[in-house]
């Protein structure tokens, strides 16, 4: 009998311990995950924060004096007046008076302290050299965020048109953007996140990665169609260039979609088509000039 009593306290003692343990074990597991929880909180609070906006400062101060140009911060309580207008303000948020687009996409800006938005890009900060810039090519700069992925957006427009809209491209200055992602500093992978982003401002970011463009040319989205302006004298050797960079353009445009025209715009002054037109990476068109050169008779 008092074996058969001692078996049972062993036995009861072994179990409550077990019971100790387990309960520990799901206690740590428990905090585990609300760390983990907390963590990931911290790092989407730490995508814009006041230390970040102090880094952008000193940053904009430099590459300012870098371009010779003097840039003022503004913000969602102390707006620029842009040609009549008050930017951030009249380009924000549901009551806005003016239709932000880039290109020809209209796009929805909020201002962001956290740079969390539950749609749309957050606006984080705008600087602008309208104020000590007494030319007539004046900028303004707004930095954003989308789907964790930064973005430096510019207009110079100097006048908003009928339809009361603001057109804004991605900076091609690579510096700045180069910047800003790392102030930003996210983890957002854009292959993962483009799908966010509409064909037309795919195609907008896509133009903003060439700040060296052949034959001191300009690219441009137009209504989903990339038009290429050489701005060089038209020689068999600048032709092949231009003929080149439009493939290796459009080749690239196919991780956006297919079917995207590039075209390159002519220097003949009553020509009204474009000199040649690429689809796929393959030349679709092209006038007397170009035609010569891609069947290789100049």
């Amino acid at each position: 009998m008092k074996k058969f009593l001692l078996l049972t306290c062993i036995s009861l003692i072994c179990l409550l311990v077990a019971c100790g343990n387990a309960s520990k074990e799901d206690g740590m597991k428990s905090e585990g995950k609300n760390n983990e929880s907390k963590s990931d909180l911290v790092v989407e609070e730490e995508l814009w924060n006041k230390e970040k906006d102090e880094k952008l400062e000193i940053f904009m101060q430099k590459w300012g004096r870098e371009m010779n140009q003097k840039y003022k911060k503004y913000t969602a309580d102390s707006n620029l007046d842009y040609y009549g207008i008050e930017l951030p303000k009249v380009i924000m948020g549901d009551s806005k008076e003016f239709e932000p687009t880039i290109g020809e996409i209209p796009i929805t800006l909020k201002w962001s302290t956290t740079g969390k938005i539950e749609a749309g890009y957050s606006l984080l900060a705008v600087y602008s050299d309208v104020e000590t810039n007494f030319e007539m090519s004046k900028h303004v700069y707004l930095f954003t965020l989308k789907s964790g992925i930064p973005k430096v957006l510019v207009t110079q427009a100097t006048q908003t048109g009928p339809k009361k809209e603001l057109v804004f491209h991605e900076t091609v200055n690579k510096k700045l953007k180069d910047g800003y992602s790392n102030i930003i500093d996210s983890k957002a992978d854009y292959e993962k996140e483009k799908y966010n982003f509409t064909k037309g401002e795919r195609i907008d970011f896509l133009i903003s990665e060439y700040d060296d463009i052949p034959n001191n040319g300009e690219i441009k989205n137009e209504n989903g169609e990339i038009m290429y302006s050489p701005s060089v004298e038209t020689t068999t050797e600048s032709i092949q260039k231009s003929i080149d960079f439009a493939k290796e353009l459009s080749n690239n445009a196919k991780s956006i979609s297919s079917l995207i025209p590039i075209k390159i715009e002519s220097n003949e002054i009553d020509e009204e088509e474009p000199a040649l037109t690429v689809v796929d990476g393959e030349v679709v068109q092209a006038n007397h000039l170009f035609g010569r050169v891609v069947q290789g008779f100049d």
